[in-house]
This record gives C-alpha cells, structure tokens and sequence, in this order.
C-alpha cells in the first residue's frame, strides 16, 4: 500500500488548479497591414463625417425653424399693428363725423348724411369689419348708422335729424373704443 498523505495531495491539486486559473497577462500586439489599417481608418473617418452631417442637418433644421418662428411673429406683429391703425383711422373718422353733427344744424346735416356721410359709412366699415370678432353686432351697429331711412334722419318730433344721427353713431364709436 502506498502511504497517501492527503493533505499534500490537496494542496498540490490545489496549486495546481490555481496555476491554471490565472489569467496571461501579456500583451500580444499582431501587426495591422496596410490595407487593413486603411480600411479601419476609412471607417473611422466615415462614422465621424456621417456623424457631422447628422449634426449639421439638425442644427440646420432648428435653425430654419427657428426662423419661421420669428418670421411668423413678425408678420403676426405686422398684422396686429396693421389692424390697430386700421381702428384707429375708423375711430378717428366716427369721431369726426360725431363732431360734425353735433356742431350742425339739422338741415344741413341731413343734406350731408344723404349726400356723402351714408356712403362714407358703409365704406370705411368694409375697410375694417374682418378686424371684429363679434361681425354680427358690428354689422347691426353699422348697419343702423349707414342704412337709415329719410324718415329715420328727418326733422321734427322730440329729436332732430342730429340727436337720430349721434344716437346712432355713439354706440358704434364705443364698440369700436372697446375692440380697440
């Protein structure tokens, strides 16, 4: 029989399986070929120009909707601007015409309504009736400044042709105050 010592025999298993177990640590470095580096070198230079051409194009992108935004504003500013002269320009005819009529006298600004005040009314509120919300009151408003009867303007009863006048153009004055 052979004497086994058991715990030499494990401790030589033991050294032996841990030999194996590590790693190699050296570097095995395997020269590239010329034609193999060009190709890495190629792929390389290709991810990098595919990867600025994405970038450019998003920056492209944002910079072009960028510009439509403000030129949008803008031409949303323009508008709004436009519309405010627009009222500003009618305010400032009504009032006039206002002036006009309470400074009259009854005759003559009958004559004046028929002759030229009714057409001037109808025009100038079809210069700015988009730039109401409400058309339907800015219609009827206008509508019972610039479509009155003869009958409706003439003199005599309570009101004279210039109180029917000026009861029908101060409400449209204070609607068109009121939208402004």
């Amino acid at each position: 029989m052979t004497n086994f010592n058991s715990n030499s025999a494990a401790a030589v298993v033991t050294n032996h399986t841990t030999q194996k177990e590590q790693p190699d640590t050296t570097w095995h470095y395997t020269k590239i070929s010329g034609p193999e580096a060009t190709i890495i070198s190629a792929f390389i230079a290709s991810v990098v120009v595919v990867s600025g051409w994405i970038v450019n194009h998003r920056q492209t992108l944002r910079s072009r909707e960028h510009t439509l935004l403000i030129e949008r504003q803008a031409r949303a500013h323009t508008e709004r601007l436009a519309r405010d002269a627009r009222l500003a320009s009618y305010e400032a005819f009504l009032l006039e015409w206002e002036q006009r009529i309470e400074r009259s006298n009854p005759v003559d600004i009958y004559e004046a309504y028929i002759r030229e005040a009714a057409a001037l009314f109808r025009s100038r509120a079809a210069e700015v009736r988009r730039d109401f919300p409400d058309r339907v009151e800015f219609n009827r408003l206008d509508d019972a400044l610039s479509r009155m009867q003869p009958k409706d303007i003439c003199i005599g009863g309570i009101h004279t042709s210039r109180d029917n006048l000026a009861n029908a153009i101060r409400p449209l004055i204070r609607y068109v105050q009121a939208a402004s």
